[in-house]
């Protein structure tokens, strides 16, 4: 399969027709599975016509990426401009936190995970979509900002992406292994915001100005 056919930005935010497709692909993915989603059944759960669905999505990899892009657009920041990434770090990367977590302990979010998962090595492109419109556009996001308020020395990193993956690691854990197996009981929303404060309190003895 060509590498552009699975495309990041397949989506378009103010497209309504595109978020009732995905809207549909998102359900027939997770209920049916990606092997027996057909375009047809999404088109037709979609209440569009199928030509209508190949004109955003060449591939149904192409409309699964795009399923995954938007879920991870809900993760980032409400303001991204300039503006926000000023915002000092224990505030934003708090809000970070709540927000990424909260959209990782999903219902839909953890069978999406799994979904993956399980296809994953028979469907390396489905894997790199996965990546490429999910954790990368995360990390990347995490550098910009921290780009910035190195820039302006509230925070002191040397190696950006290592700093980047080391907090969503301290984010995600154990708190997504608990969703995933099942334990909605230890998932709280009280658990997620101590979860969360500890983490960037242990980011920050690291990264912050001695």
């Amino acid at each position: 399969m060509p590498k552009s056919a699975i495309a990041p930005d397949a989506f378009e935010p103010d497209d309504a027709k595109g978020g009732a497709i995905l809207d549909a692909a998102q359900k027939i993915f997770l209920s049916r599975g990606f092997d027996a989603a057909s375009m047809d059944v999404i088109a037709a759960e979609a209440n569009v016509s199928k030509r209508t669905v190949y004109n955003r999505f060449q591939s149904k990899e192409a409309l699964f990426a795009g399923v995954v892009s938007r879920t991870c657009q809900q993760v980032l920041p409400l303001d991204m401009s300039e503006t926000g990434f000023g915002t000092p770090p224990d505030i934003f990367l708090h809000d970070f936190g709540v927000r990424m977590l909260s959209l990782l302990l999903d219902e839909d979010a953890i069978a999406l995970h799994k979904l993956v998962t399980f296809i994953a090595s028979d469907a390396p492109d489905i894997a790199e979509a996965f990546i490429a419109n999910g954790s990368d556009k995360v990390i990347g996001v995490l550098i910009h900002y921290f780009d910035r308020q190195c820039d302006m020395g509230s925070l002191v990193i040397e190696d950006k992406q290592e700093a980047a993956w080391y907090l969503c690691s301290l984010m995600k854990e154990p708190l997504h292994m608990y969703a995933v197996l099942g334990r909605t009981d230890l998932v709280t929303e009280d658990a997620i915001l101590r979860h969360v404060q500890r983490s960037v309190s242990a980011f920050l003895k690291i990264y912050a100005p001695k």
